[in-house]
């Protein structure tokens, strides 16, 4: 598998790190580029697309808004939240995830996130 990375165009290689295991830049010494995507626990499996910066913040919004649905209390239990978001999305449940989202799909989840906390 080979994954590029969405800032500068580098390749993205397997990094270990303390706090868990991801693909990041190759430039990051040489640039100081920033391009990562983390993996599933125990897998060398992306957990979505790699995405540029802008997009990476974008989702990083999608999930706390999104996670309020369901965690700590709130309205839905997970499994309606993620019923919720693919009928909203209108994805199957095999792209309902965030860390897929482009900037289009993030801007209109903030949206219905928005609307559905008024």
């Amino acid at each position: 598998m080979k994954l590029i990375c969405p800032d500068c165009g580098a390749k993205l290689l397997w990094k270990v790190s303390r706090f868990g295991d991801f693909y990041g830049c190759e430039k990051w010494v040489e640039t100081g580029c920033k391009g990562s995507i983390g993996v599933h626990y125990g897998t060398k499996e992306p957990l979505g697309i790699p995405a540029p910066k802008h997009v990476r913040e974008l989702r990083i919004k999608c999930h706390d808004g999104f996670d309020k649905l369901w965690k700590n209390g709130g309205k839905l239990t997970r499994k309606e939240a993620y019923k919720w978001l693919q009928e909203k999305m209108c994805l199957d449940g095999s792209k309902a995830h965030i860390a897929m989202f482009d900037e289009g799909q993030c801007l209109k989840l903030i949206s219905f996130l928005e609307e559905f906390s008024r």
